[in-house]
């Protein structure tokens, strides 16, 4: 009965021609797909899932994006709209967060193949200080890879604690202090990750 309705309904917005108006106000709209990473497929664990996909999936991705998109970098679709210019009709922006190493030696391949420019937005505090984590990474692994049921640190504010006896309750727990340090300036939030590894 659920999918009876559901298909009448769509059936009746689309001869009503709101799908298609829908489609043409979206026409103009900016598509931006952001990425952390891309990983060989097979190398999923908890930690690295949260923030990357696997190579298969990014290709797929990008098959359908320059097929369906107008795949421009950010700098011009930027540019247009400083100038006040018209976007081209379905435009696509891709983009990556923090500048892992795997943007060029996985992604970008991909990317190439499928002619679909990227901008990489760079974490510039670890140039040059060897190979080392950020802060939200630190936090995401500890915590995957704790061995303990029961997690408990002193927070600007208060005690912070949660369970992890399941996979389920590690990740919660990750998303959970990861907004709470968010909020944070520099000098109280590293003391919870150092405290927290």
């Amino acid at each position: 009965m659920l999918a009876f309705a559901r298909s009448g309904t769509a059936r009746l917005l689309r001869a009503s021609g709101v799908l298609g108006l829908r489609r043409a106000m979206q026409r103009r709209r900016i598509l931006i797909l952001t990425y952390h990473g891309v990983l060989p497929d097979g190398t999923g664990h908890p930690y690295l899932s949260r923030n990357f996909v696997e190579r298969s999936a990014f290709e797929t991705q990008m098959r359908f994006l320059a097929s369906a998109f107008r795949c421009l970098p950010l700098s011009e679709v930027v540019s247009l709209l400083v100038r006040g210019r018209a976007l081209p009709e379905r435009v696509a922006v891709v983009t990556f967060d923090d500048g892992y190493r795997n943007n060029l030696t996985e992604a970008g391949p991909i990317l190439k193949r499928h002619r679909i420019p990227a901008t990489i937005f760079l974490a510039t505090g670890h140039i040059g200080g060897g190979v080392r984590m950020i802060w939200p990474e630190r936090v995401a692994w500890a915590l995957s890879n704790a061995r303990t049921d029961r997690i408990e640190i002193d927070l600007a504010g208060g005690r912070w604690a949660q369970d992890l006896l399941r996979e389920q309750d590690r990740e919660r727990a990750s998303r959970d202090l990861l907004k709470r340090l968010k909020r944070l300036p520099p000098d109280e939030y590293e003391p919870a990750v150092a405290q927290l590894e």
